[in-house]
């Protein structure tokens, strides 16, 4: 190679030094391409002996399971949603960095056949539909239902671990306790504190107290109460293993063990969730979400699915059955409504979820045949220390909630997905559980003779009520009236309004307060990919 002399130099240098090309983005990612193509390289990575250096040599032939008019249909969905909705022009503050993310799954198989990552790849680089830290929020409570109906709560007398004789499988009839800033408690009825022995008053949504409320209206109305104190009943642990069998990967599921975790801090992918809910309406065949059928090189196929396909009974088919059941009510009559023109056309259960802060809101739900989960969430994806932010105000809305925006792009979208395919009706559930914590019903008093004969002229009498007396000592407790049960067993050490009234921190007690809906918001980082990578 040649040296230029010193005169050459100059002459170079006096013109200025020739700046190299900006890189150009890959047109062939453009769009959703680009998520796509990165979906399927990670899988084949993380699945097959194909290194990352092979793949990048070429060479290969992959057959994916995406659908091109379900990713058509997805994006078409979001688009026209986030158009209709989304101005960060006219609102700033409150609409910039707005961001969706969605996946779709076929039960039975775990097919990837549609995802949207983001409005284009060669920009937005982060894929939406994998793994972002974003939490599902309320769409976690069904995890909690389905580990009630297959373990049971805990007998309140008896140690921690306790075997399926011990325990008591729970009717999505029961009665909990749905008021508002409502006392968190041990399964056995002593008052959970956390490491700074402080106490957990949980909130609901517009902090709405809904009384005795049974576990399905309490999934209809996403009422918090019912739902935290339920998987304190049953065991965080066992929460935590329903979520894992039903398909969401274990490092999607840190803080397990703080009562919020009942209520969704986790942060499964839209593809895990999707594939999760998968699980219900397959009733109870759990199969991993997949993007890659096969892959060919010019010596013939090299690689195929099905020699490591594994379709497994993740969650008993009453159960997941049950739990159908239940989410259909949140779709037909709850917090889901927005859903309804799908359900009407094939039959369809979801769930609605947001979380604290308003930082996040999702919908998942499905048809016996697909499963879909959208998530919606702002991040500024160019900044250097990413955060996600509040949506209050966003799309000109007060708050965004799960039935909002995004129940709209999973209807838009299902519609169009579900076109031309028959109506399957879920399985009829069994009856399954036992009813507890049932209000015991009032004995109707047999009227006297006197109140039998209708009085002609009655009188108004200044006399006062009777006093209703104190109750009877040996009157048998409700089973889920904590305080009646340690009253029952002597001293009021936590129960009664010894400390204050209800939602009362408790005469001066520090107490934790959970969100609105969901628990926490910030994203964590402690899941790998939904490939497993990590």
């Amino acid at each position: 190679i040649g040296k230029l002399d010193q005169s050459e130099r100059q002459e170079i240098l006096a013109k200025g030094f020739p700046e190299p090309d900006k890189p150009k983005p890959a047109t062939n990612k453009a769009g959703q391409i680009g998520y796509l193509t990165d979906l399927a390289d990670n899988y084949i990575i993380a699945n097959t002996t194909i290194s990352r250096t092979k793949l990048d040599q070429g060479g290969y032939k992959i057959h994916t399971t995406f659908d091109k008019k379900k990713m058509a249909a997805l994006t078409k969905a979001v688009e026209k949603v986030e158009d209709a909705n989304i101005d960060p022009k006219k609102r700033p503050e409150t609409d910039k960095y707005v961001q969706f993310g969605g996946a779709s799954v076929e039960p039975k198989t775990g097919k990837i056949k549609a995802i949207y990552g983001g409005s284009d790849a060669t920009v937005h680089f982060t894929n939406n539909a994998d793994y972002t830290g974003v939490q599902v929020g309320s769409t976690f409570k069904p995890f909690v239902l389905s580990a009630a109906m297959e373990y049971g709560i805990r007998d309140p007398d008896l140690p921690p671990e306790q075997n399926e004789q011990q325990r008591t499988i729970v009717s999505p009839k029961s009665i909990y306790d749905g008021d508002n800033k409502l006392k968190v408690k041990n399964y056995d009825g002593s008052i959970w504190r956390n490491e700074k022995d402080e106490e957990w008053h949980q909130r609901n949504d517009g902090d709405e107290s809904k009384g005795d409320i049974d576990l399905r209206t309490a999934m209809q109305f996403s009422t918090n109460t019912p739902y935290i104190q339920l998987a304190m009943d049953v065991g965080l642990d066992k929460v935590r293993q329903t979520a894992e069998a039903a398909g969401i990967k274990k490092d999607n599921l840190p803080g397990w063990r703080s009562p919020s975790f009942a209520l969704g801090t986790s942060a499964p992918s839209a593809i895990r969730l999707a594939g999760a809910y998968a699980t219900y309406a397959a009733s109870g065949k759990q199969a991993d979400p997949y993007s890659v059928e096969s892959i060919e090189s010019r010596d013939g196929e090299v690689w195929n699915h099905d020699s490591v396909a594994k379709v497994k009974q993740g969650i008993p088919a009453d159960v997941a059955d049950n739990v159908t059941d239940v989410l259909r009510t949140v779709i037909q009559e709850g917090t889901g409504t927005t859903a309804k023109p799908v359900d009407a056309q094939w039959p369809a259960a979801g769930k609605t979820g947001t979380t604290d802060g308003n930082k996040s809101a999702w919908f998942a739900g499905y048809t016996r045949q697909l499963s879909t989960a959208i998530g919606m969430f702002r991040v500024d994806d160019q900044a250097k220390n990413q955060k996600f932010l509040e949506m209050y105000g966003t799309g000109d809305q007060e708050s965004i909630h799960g039935a909002s925006f995004p129940a709209e792009i999973w209807t838009e979208y299902m519609l169009s997905a579900m076109k031309g395919k028959s109506p399957q009706q879920f399985p009829e559930p069994s009856e399954l559980g036992t009813i507890v914590g049932e209000p015991t019903p009032t004995p109707t008093p047999t009227p006297t003779e006197t109140e039998q004969e209708e009085s002609p002229d009655p009188t108004p009498t200044t006399e006062a009520p009777p006093e209703t007396p104190d109750p009877d000592p040996t009157t048998t407790c409700r089973p889920l009236d904590w305080e009646c049960r340690q009253n029952e067993n002597g001293g009021n050490e936590n129960g009664g309004n010894e400390n204050g009234g209800p939602g009362d921190p408790g005469g001066g007690q520090p107490t934790t307060e959970s969100p609105p809906e969901e628990g926490e918001t910030e994203g964590n980082d402690n899941g790998g990919s939904w490939f497993g990578n990590n």
